[in-house]
Protein backbone atom coordinates (compact mmCIF):
# COMPACT_ATOMS: atom_id res chain seq x y z
CA UNK A 1 0.00 0.00 0.00
CA UNK A 2 0.93 3.63 -0.55
CA UNK A 3 0.23 7.34 0.28
CA UNK A 4 -0.56 9.13 -2.18
CA UNK A 5 -0.38 13.60 -0.87
CA UNK A 6 -1.50 16.44 -2.47
CA UNK A 7 -4.43 15.14 -4.68
CA UNK A 8 -7.34 17.66 -5.31
CA UNK A 9 -10.25 18.00 -3.22
CA UNK A 10 -12.54 17.09 -6.22
CA UNK A 11 -10.36 13.69 -7.05
CA UNK A 12 -12.84 10.61 -6.94
CA UNK A 13 -11.31 7.06 -6.93
CA UNK A 14 -11.80 5.81 -10.27
CA UNK A 15 -9.85 8.68 -11.16
CA UNK A 16 -6.95 7.48 -8.78
CA UNK A 17 -7.25 3.96 -9.95
CA UNK A 18 -6.81 4.96 -13.80
CA UNK A 19 -3.77 6.73 -13.04
CA UNK A 20 -2.04 4.25 -11.22
CA UNK A 21 -3.19 1.38 -12.67
CA UNK A 22 -0.87 2.07 -15.41
CA UNK A 23 1.97 0.47 -13.17
CA UNK A 24 0.03 -2.79 -12.49
CA UNK A 25 -3.43 -4.28 -10.53
CA UNK A 26 -4.53 -1.86 -8.34
CA UNK A 27 -6.44 -4.15 -5.42
CA UNK A 28 -8.31 -0.89 -3.75
CA UNK A 29 -8.00 3.12 -3.40
CA UNK A 30 -9.09 4.62 -0.09
CA UNK A 31 -9.57 8.42 0.02
CA UNK A 32 -10.22 9.22 3.48
CA UNK A 33 -13.70 11.29 3.64
CA UNK A 34 -13.80 14.25 6.58
CA UNK A 35 -17.31 14.17 8.76
CA UNK A 36 -18.37 16.73 6.51
CA UNK A 37 -18.10 14.71 2.89
CA UNK A 38 -14.72 15.89 1.81
CA UNK A 39 -11.79 13.89 1.01
CA UNK A 40 -8.91 15.16 3.25
CA UNK A 41 -6.42 15.50 -0.22
CA UNK A 42 -4.98 11.99 -0.04
CA UNK A 43 -5.48 8.61 -0.80
CA UNK A 44 -4.06 5.05 -0.09
CA UNK A 45 -3.54 2.83 -3.11
CA UNK A 46 -2.61 -1.52 -2.72
CA UNK A 47 -0.89 -3.21 -5.57
CA UNK A 48 -1.03 -6.93 -5.83
CA UNK A 49 2.77 -7.01 -6.27
CA UNK A 50 5.09 -5.06 -4.23
CA UNK A 51 7.18 -4.33 -7.47
CA UNK A 52 4.07 -2.14 -9.10
CA UNK A 53 3.84 -0.61 -6.47
CA UNK A 54 7.81 0.27 -6.61
CA UNK A 55 7.30 1.42 -9.96
CA UNK A 56 4.69 4.06 -9.18
CA UNK A 57 6.34 5.79 -6.94
CA UNK A 58 9.61 5.79 -8.83
CA UNK A 59 7.41 7.42 -11.55
CA UNK A 60 4.62 9.28 -10.22
CA UNK A 61 7.06 10.38 -7.16
CA UNK A 62 6.28 14.59 -6.93
CA UNK A 63 4.15 14.38 -10.19
CA UNK A 64 0.52 13.87 -8.40
CA UNK A 65 -0.59 17.72 -6.95
CA UNK A 66 -3.70 19.72 -6.87
CA UNK A 67 -4.06 19.73 -11.03
CA UNK A 68 -3.91 15.31 -11.18
CA UNK A 69 -7.82 15.28 -11.21
CA UNK A 70 -10.37 17.55 -12.40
Amino acid sequence: QIFVGNIRFSCEEEEIRDLFSKFGTVVSVIIPITKTGYNKGCAYVTYVREADAKAAIKNLNGQIGRASCR
